[in-house]
């Protein structure tokens, strides 16, 4: 894995601030990875309350900005799990 800018990892999948505001059975989040030309695109179906266990955050950069990530080993489990829709 290399790394992106301010020394995040380019394999973590970046949030928002708020992603602990919506957890519920409803909210799914759905990242995807666009990858150079030849490369197929991946697709991350994670569960919200998945994503609030697993998410981490961590200040970078001079500023100590804080970052907001889900690692992608965390993610996944969750590739191409489409049928997350279909209910259980």
């Amino acid at each position: 894995m290399g790394c992106g800018a301010y020394g995040i990892r380019t394999r973590d999948l970046l949030l928002s601030r708020d992603y602990k505001r919506f957890v519920s059975d409803s909210h799914i989040y759905i990242f995807v990875t666009l990858r150079d030309s030849g490369i197929p695109t991946e697709f991350f179906i994670v569960p919200s309350k998945v994503l609030v266990k697993k998410a981490g955050a961590k200040p970078y950069g001079k500023d100590k900005q804080i970052w907001y990530w889900l690692d992608l080993t965390d993610a996944k489990p969750y590739q191409d799990r489409w049928e997350i829709f279909r209910g259980s």
